[in-house]
């Protein structure tokens, strides 16, 4: 007999106090397990992001499973000191809901700017959006242990009101999990097009994030991200950068190629490697073209739909196999609004209302056309 479901809490109104010290102003998203509000503390006036994991799991192994891993973002936060992470401010514990303070960080995902072809963002603002992340991704990976974050892709790459890139949401429902070989984990199946073959069917380590970073980069200067990892263990249908984006250069192409091999061992060793891969020509770059079949420009229904029925065949008897809940996210507000570096972007319900400054809008560019400034909307 299944357990009884437990009846989900109420969302939090405007003026609800949290902790005897954090007064909810608003609702900033809701997803599958819990919400996220903007706060204010009381005594120092200072605005935050209060991420609440929601009580209502009716199996109690699943349940503490939550918990821990709900813990686990919290401690693995509390280790860190980058300022591209979001900082925790507090964690605590209100009857069967449980709580992050994070530090609430205004701006937009970059998911809001993946181009819509025939426009395509400038090389060079990816780029720098890129090694921006690189930067904190070796941070994470020089950890001791290593910390692979297990889950890029543009949806947890913030865009702040600065300009500055900032990388968000470390699971809320992932564990940290210390192993001889591996370090530490932030587990979870991760993001459909942006996984590596192994998160699926293995451990992980560096590589595995310079997998979802090419993935990410891919998707940034060509409008779509690449076909799912599993898909292509059977018949790779990754299409060259170049070939929907023909600005690209080919340094970056081949890098991205590269970083995207669905074998561990033919990436980069580590985010150095892939630093120097896509900013010198350096002729370790090469692509393995031999694991890469070029498809026409406008691929048939005969080309796409054996991958499409294979990747779905095979990730869903993965998800039923491993027990992962996969989860991704589409923008639909046409509106603008504050996304903190605390919400779970797995899985969010925008709140309306929300606004905050839009940072300045990235360069994009039509196929023969000068460059000009488009915000997405």
């Amino acid at each position: 007999m299944l357990p009884k479901p437990k009846k989900r809490p109420p969302l939090k109104a405007p003026g609800t106090i949290l902790h005897e010290r954090f007064v909810i102003e608003s609702l900033l998203g809701q997803g599958g397990m819990g919400a996220v509000y903007q706060a204010r503390h009381k005594l120092l006036n200072q605005v935050v992001a209060v991420k609440e994991l929601w009580g209502d799991e009716p199996d109690p192994k699943q349940w503490s499973k939550a918990v821990a891993q709900f813990q686990s973002e919290a401690r693995i936060l509390s280790m860190l000191n980058h300022p591209s992470l979001v900082k925790i401010l507090d964690y605590f514990s209100d009857g069967d809901s449980h709580y992050l303070v994070l530090e609430l960080v205004e701006g937009h995902s970059l998911d809001r700017y993946v181009p819509k072809p025939p426009r395509f963002l400038e090389e060079s603002i990816v780029l720098g959006w890129m090694l921006q992340i690189c930067d904190v991704l070796e941070y994470l990976h020089r950890h001791k242990p290593p910390i692979i974050y297990r889950d890029l892709k543009p949806s947890n790459i913030m865009l702040d009101a600065n300009g500055k890139i900032r990388l968000i949401d470390f699971g809320i429902a992932r564990t940290a999990v210390d192993e001889e070989t591996t370090g530490t984990y932030l587990k979870g199946a991760g993001s459909l097009g942006f996984s590596p073959p192994e998160q699926y069917l293995s451990t992980c380590d560096a590589r595995s994030d310079v997998y979802s970073l090419g993935a990410t980069i891919y998707a940034l200067l060509c409008g779509e991200p690449p076909p799912i990892a599993v898909v292509r263990t059977v018949a790779d249908t990754l299409r060259p950068l170049r070939q929907l984006n023909p600005e690209v250069t080919v340094r970056v192409e081949r890098a991205v190629l590269r970083m995207l091999s669905a074998r561990a061992e033919d990436r980069p060793a580590d985010i150095a490697q892939v630093r120097r891969w896509l900013t010198t020509d350096d002729p370790m770059t090469a692509a393995p073209t031999a694991r890469v079949k070029v498809l026409p420009a406008h691929p048939t229904f005969f080309h796409t739909w054996p991958g499409i029925l294979a990747g779905t065949v095979a990730v869903a008897g993965l998800t039923a196999g491993l027990g992962f809940l996969v989860r991704g996210r589409t923008p639909a507000a046409p509106t603008p609004t504050a996304t903190p570096a605390a919400v779970s972007t797995a899985s969010p319900t925008p709140s309306p209302g929300a606004s905050t400054t839009m940072p300045s809008a990235p360069v994009t560019k039509e196929r023969g056309a000068p460059a000009t400034a488009r915000p997405r909307p």
